[in-house]
């Protein structure tokens, strides 16, 4: 303890004065009793510096240069090492008097570093040394990884956010790779931001993910967490989330997996680990690291100026592989002896929770692997010391997590469609494997509330005739003495839809001299995402004009058809899942007619016609020279002129024949010029 502490010139350093009983190595000479102790206090030497990707390797950080994070700085003299984490590309080491040699490990193989150390040379006190490290990308390296982090305890009718992180640590950009965040099916989506390209199911599906080496993208997904007796205290919901690792260098970070335990009352100050209590042997041998989170919460009656939290490392965690995920507040981290994490928040301003319950609270979220050594049945256990200014350090209940035989592997559901018609009047379905006998293990499934029988060989069946149309889920559930995991499979009851389509003709009358017409069909409801079409003519026997296919268009050839009306019968085959008439027919008209024509000798080339023939209510004369004067006559079979028109500067001629009796009429044109006569067109009224 110290009595007395006075400061010195400029209050830069400061003298204490007082007593110690300390029987270890802190204070040299003590055997046990009340001994003095003065010490001086003074500003030591600094070492300090950015760590930054040199994208242009020109050895200076730019200003479109981002830091580099969880790089381990570490400054050695003789025996003595002092090593801390670059959370944002910035780091700071206190130092004494000597020479210190400075390094860095970025933990990554693609990057080299420039310089690969620094020399600080400190003859005395209060000096500070500048250590930049570039980091130079080697071109083309893909390497990206994602992880969770819940904001809040999982509480029954709570609304919960999560943060799905998807960073990229590699040196090539990452560019629509899908990102995917599978819900527990026991809470309810709120939101999400940025918005989710579309939700099926449990399953949250973002596409356009695009993300620059070094940089790092933050979901964030809220959920309402059910309530009793969809969940209820001493249950676990389980999310997990996970990125296309197409291309990707190392894929055991392309997957995360988030066991939360539900909670009534909970201790605000606590660690937790984001197994939920355990991990299978199968996550250590693929490499997947313990992601340890600290919420600390200042529930004083003041202002917490500082908050220092202290973390011991045990034995079965590495602390070479530390990686910082996320902390609430701006901080320092120094790591001593190897093992020891402190993280020092100074100037936090956390308020007491009865000023401003949400802002009193902080949290640091980190990754770290496990030793090599470890086995089924080993428990690492973990907590931290959390220190509000001067107050006595609030110590954390141990997070354990147990290492488990890998026998509570979830199976896949097999067989179970996406959706099922009213016709369908039962489900089947299959799990991929079932837990051996003997293991411990139980598996249960229910489709939406009620429990379906399984056998031996993990059949199971149910009746679809009651389920209301819309989703449904079938849940299976694996538990053994370490907890239980939950996976949904979900499927929709399908309405029964009506086939109907709508055809339309390019021409519904033609002469031999028209182009092709064009029959097309348009689907208007029912006809699912590829109907099939048949085109053919009504006649005895039926001719086919194009076979059963996706092409919703068939073109005729006039001349194929015959003189007079002819019906063209298109048969639509509906590919929708659910459809009360699978086949749907209709008929349009089309109408051929007979043209005749006269030539002139002075166009050559050129032809006179008249249609349609046989003639109904009206009568077409087109062809005709606009430099020409045409006399136009229409003589009955008797020989009897019926009508006579004089043509001048036109190319067409029209008369309306509905009040003209049936029979054999005679259509002559002459040149009126010349007074010769082109010729005469035989015509029958009908």
């Amino acid at each position: 303890a110290f009595n007395s502490l006075r400061a010195g010139a400029a209050n830069t350093e400061f003298v204490a004065a007082g007593y110690t009983t300390s029987n270890d190595a802190n204070v040299p000479g003590n055997h046990g009793a009340e001994d003095a102790w003065i010490v001086v206090f003074e500003r030591a030497n600094r070492i300090q510096g950015k760590v930054f990707i040199d994208r242009n390797a020109n050895g200076v950080m730019d200003p479109d240069e981002p830091g580099y994070g969880n790089a381990i700085i570490t400054s050695a003299t003789g025996g003595d090492s002092f090593s801390t984490v670059s959370a944002d590309g910035t780091y700071r080491i206190d130092a004494g008097i000597g020479t210190y040699l400075t390094t860095i490990d970025t933990r990554s193989t693609l990057y080299t570093v420039d310089p690969a150390s620094h020399t600080s040379v400190f003859n005395a006190y209060k000096l500070t040394d500048q250590a930049d490290f570039a980091l130079k990308p080697i071109p083309g390296k893909r390497d990206y990884g994602v992880t969770m982090i819940p904001l809040s305890w999982s509480r029954p009718g709570n609304v919960v956010t999560y943060l799905v992180n998807l960073k990229n640590k590699g040196t090539d950009t990452l560019a629509g790779n899908p990102i995917r965040f599978i819900k527990d099916p026991r809470t309810t989506f709120v939101s999400s931001i940025p918005a989710q390209d579309r939700i099926s199911g449990d399953t949250l599906a973002w596409d356009r993910m695009n993300i620059g080496p070094g940089k790092d993208s933050t979901l964030r997904v809220s959920l309402l967490v059910g309530t009793p007796p969809t969940l209820g205290v001493g249950d676990t919901v389980l999310y997990t989330a996970y990125v296309d690792s197409t291309g990707d260098l190392d894929g055991s970070d392309n997957f995360a997996l988030l066991r939360q335990p539900v909670m009534m009352a909970v201790d605000p100050n606590e660690k937790t680990e984001i197994h939920g209590g355990s991990i299978d042997v199968q996550d250590l041998q693929a490499r997947r690291k313990f992601q340890y989170t600290i919420h600390f919460q200042n529930t004083g009656n003041d202002t917490a100026f500082k908050v220092v939290v202290r973390d011991t490392l045990p034995a079965g965690l590495d602390a070479s592989t530390l990686a910082m995920i996320r902390t609430s507040h701006a901080n320092t981290l120094r790591i001593a002896g190897g093992n020891i994490l402190e993280w020092t928040f100074p100037g936090i301003l956390l308020p007491d929770s009865t000023v401003n319950e949400p802002a009193s609270q902080g949290s640091i979220t980190y990754a770290i692997s496990p030793v090599a050594r470890l086995q089924v049945g080993d428990t690492i256990s973990n907590r931290a010391s959390i220190y509000f200014d001067y107050a006595l350090p609030v110590v954390t209940d141990m997070a354990h997590t147990i290492v488990r035989m890998s026998s509570r592997a979830m199976p896949a559901v097999l067989g179970v469609n996406s959706g099922y018609c009213r016709a369908d009047t039962v489900l089947t379905g299959q799990l991929s494997v079932m837990p051996s006998p003997g293991s411990g293990v139980s598996v249960r499934v229910s489709l939406d509330t009620t429990r379906l029988p399984v056998d031996s060989a993990g059949r199971f069946m149910a009746d679809t005739r009651p389920l209301a149309f819309g989703d449904h889920r079938i849940r299976v559930i694996l538990e053994d003495i370490y907890g239980k995991d939950t996976s949904v499979t979900s499927f929709r009851m399908l309405e029964d839809s009506v086939a109907s389509f709508h055809l339309q003709s390019s021409a519904t009358q033609v002469s031999d001299t028209d182009p092709n017409i064009i029959i097309t069909a348009n689907a208007l409801a029912g006809g699912g995402p590829t109907p099939r079409f048949e085109f053919t003519r009504k006649s005895d026997p039926v001719i086919l004009i194009q076979g059963l296919s996706a092409q919703n268009t068939a073109s005729i050839d006039p001349k194929t058809l015959d003189p007079g009306v002819n019906w063209i019968r298109v048969s639509c085959v509906s590919s929708a899942a659910c459809v009360s008439n699978r086949m749907v027919m209709d008929s349009i008209a089309v109408t051929r007619t007979t043209v005749t024509g006269l030539s002139d000798p002075d166009l050559p080339g050129s032809t006179i016609t008249a249609y349609p023939n046989p003639i109904s209510g009206m009568l077409a004369l087109k062809g005709l020279s606009t430099m020409k004067n045409y006399v136009v006559q229409l003589y009955a079979h008797d020989g009897r002129l019926i009508r006579t028109e004089h043509v001048s500067g036109r190319s067409t001629l029209t008369w309306a024949v509905d009040a003209m009796p049936t029979g054999t009429y005679f259509l002559r044109i002459i040149d009126e010029r010349k007074n010769r006569a082109l010729g005469t067109i035989p015509l029958i009224k009908r």
